[in-house]
């Protein structure tokens, strides 16, 4: 892509859905982003194997995969309401007792538990085990599955410990 141009030599790879035409353009389909385009593929199995045998699990209509790409983009939405709010509240009780502290985080570790179970339970069980995207040498998104469900899950690990209450001189 050049100066927001599509060159030719672009057309043929599957992840250009997502370029522009220029300033202030739109994509040539919203449903054709790059991450639409991930899910159409996983759902419908066509870089498994072969000769493989679960492929009658695959999921082609059309209607699916727009619903499991809408399913998602709701559920990341909560997911980033409930941990934005938990950083507001975290912010605005840093200098409260502990208790308050700690009860100010729910809305955060409510984001953050989603967050593991989209991960886990949506990537890495529907998708990679039930839809076999382990198999697929080019829409296997596992590895990035799984990096995000390890950080997620050590950063809400530290969440959920417990705070010290401060000093009585460091709560000014």
């Amino acid at each position: 892509m050049t100066n927001g141009k599509l060159l030719a030599s672009d057309q043929n790879n599957p992840h250009d859905d997502c370029t522009f035409y220029g300033e202030g353009s739109r994509p040539r389909d919203p449903r054709r982003t790059t991450n639409y385009h991930f899910v159409e593929h996983v759902l419908s199995m066509d870089t498994t194997f072969p000769e493989n045998h679960g492929k009658w699990r695959a999921l082609t209509a059309g209607l699916e995969d727009t619903l499991f790409y809408a399913t998602i983009i709701v559920w990341e939405t909560a997911t980033a309401f409930f941990c934005w709010w938990g950083a507001y509240n975290g912010f605005r009780n840093l200098k409260s007792a502990s208790t308050n502290f700690q009860q100010a985080k729910s809305p955060a570790i409510i984001g953050l538990t989603l967050s593991l179970l989209q991960w886990f339970v949506a990537f890495l069980s529907i998708g990679g085990e039930w839809f076999l995207m382990w198999q697929s040498k080019i829409w296997n998104g596992q590895d990035a599955a799984f990096r995000m469900f390890a950080c997620i899950g050590i950063i809400l690990i530290l969440l959920v410990l417990p705070d010290a209450e401060l000093p009585a001189s460091d709560k000014s």
